[in-house]
């Protein structure tokens, strides 16, 4: 078997930690580092009262722990060992700039030296099926990729997501680069087989005038049916047939459509289930060719009751079909929140700066951090398709502690860990403000989060 390529460099192998005294990363070629206990600094808020003394029951609280990462995963190691469902991390991207807590100019030896001996420590905390993912902009990703296809095996790479950060330049803008250097990546890694309990994976964006232009006719379905065919289709499933007593269709109107979008959905949402387009079926569909042959009869309503073997729609499904022709509705693809449409559609690994926007988050938790800052928004989306409630949230870079914030928010467990007194500071006040509530920032009013909990702090 052929082996597949991997990095070699002049510092691999050796240990690199934090000095928070200078701000930089050093190697530390035998320096022990799983020999390291974590001190209780204190708690606040509700936490588990499964504690004796100093003998911390790591599995059952959330965790925000001040120390080098690699000295603290080690100490954790024994406690959480494969009990985790999703670590992100977001490592110095070595842009070369001393900006922010962390020196960002890392000799590139020890940057590979420092990222490695981390994403493989994280992954022995990972359940099986459970997902690593790892934040990074160009300057490292494609060595960071190769460490993680030899680290976790090429065929466990779930995506490469690429998020625009920055917005589109304008011609005005002062780009120093012959292109605008607008991208950054998520790599996602899943710790062998990917666990089958997570749903499928979509996005909300405004529903476009385009889309809604063409569900422009409103159709209406009287509940009573004949059944006329019935056949086994070559999953070994039951299809049936039937043909409605009477329907009507006809144009919801562009006035109403222009006001819906432009103004309101007060007027329409009563009708908004009704929204519909007819549109060919693909001839290379067999099955859908099969259920069209069993429908002769022109401007006749029919309808199929079949099991959908896989895709978004998986499980027992209705469909409804017109002068052989697919009736399509709005509803399937959209949703009313309030008066407003919102499209729902499959995610994809483009995120663009429209979906989720970086601009104003500066005071988001009520912290900052420049430039390395991440939008709730994003870490949202990240947790959201990751993980599930109650599930256990890991980020050993915490930065300015939005992974935490929105872990917490979304009623995942998590732990932190953040070398840095400044960084470790801020994550304790944001901590603090959405435990009591008092952080109407970011995704509070997306996760309906209104306070509570607890966490405990320790050192290395």
């Amino acid at each position: 078997m052929t082996k597949p390529p991997y990095l070699t460099w002049h510092t691999q192998g050796r240990h690199v930690l934090y000095d928070d005294y200078t701000g930089t990363w050093r190697v530390e070629g035998s320096l022990p580092v799983s020999d390291r206990p974590l001190t209780l600094l204190g708690t606040y808020g509700s936490v588990s009262d499964q504690d004796d003394g100093n003998a911390i029951d790591l599995s059952r609280n959330n965790l925000l722990i001040r120390g080098d990462n690699l000295l603290a995963l080690n100490a954790l190691l024994p406690t959480l060992e494969e009990k985790v469902d999703l670590v992100y991390i977001d490592p110095p991207f070595n842009t070369g700039r001393n900006s922010g807590q962390y020196a960002d100019n890392l000799d590139h030896g020890l940057w590979l030296s420092m990222f490695a001996e981390r994403a493989e420590l994280a992954k022995k905390f990972l359940r099986p099926g459970g997902v690593f993912s790892a934040h990074l902009n160009t300057v490292e990703q494609p060595y960071a990729r190769v460490i993680l296809d030899e680290l976790f095996g090429r065929d466990r790479l779930i995506s490469q997501v690429s998020w625009q950060r920055a917005p589109d330049r304008t011609l005005l803008g002062q780009g120093s680069s012959i292109l605008n250097d607008c991208l950054e990546y998520i790599l996602i890694y899943s710790n062998g087989t990917l666990r089958n309990d997570l749903p499928q994976a979509v996005k909300e964006q405004p529903l476009s005038w385009t889309t809604l232009r063409s569900y422009s006719r409103l159709i209406r379905i009287s509940e009573e049916r004949d059944k006329v065919s019935e056949f086994i289709d070559s999953s070994g499933n039951k299809v049936t047939i039937y043909k409605h007593d009477w329907f009507s269709m006809e144009p919801a109107g562009l006035d109403n459509l222009r006001q819906a979008f432009y103004q309101s959905w007060r007027v329409m949402a009563p009708f908004f289930s009704q929204l519909s387009r007819l549109t060919n079926q693909q001839r290379e569909s067999t099955f859908q060719q099969q259920l069209l042959a069993r429908m002769p009869e022109k401007d006749c309503l029919y309808s199929a009751d079949f099991i959908q073997p896989k895709g978004k729609y998986k499980g027992p499904r209705t469909r409804y079909y017109l002068n052989n022709q697919v009736v399509l509705f709005l509803r399937d693809v959209a949703e009313l929140r309030g008066y407003r449409a919102v499209r729902i559609s499959d995610m994809s690994n483009l995120w663009t700066h429209d979906e989720v926007p970086v601009t104003g988050i500066a005071k988001e938790g009520g912290v900052a951090l420049k430039r390395g800052k991440k939008p709730e928004r994003l870490l949202m989306r990240i947790i959201d398709t990751f993980s599930l409630e109650g599930d256990l949230v890991v980020d050993c870079f915490a930065g300015s502690g939005t992974t935490g914030a929105v872990a917490h928010k979304l009623k995942r467990r998590w732990v932190m860990v953040e070398a840095n007194e400044e960084s470790f500071a801020m994550c304790q006040k944001r901590m603090k403000a959405v435990i009591d509530g008092k952080d109407k920032s970011g995704v509070t009013r997306a996760a309906d989060w209104k306070g509570g909990g607890g966490f405990r702090t320790l050192r290395v």
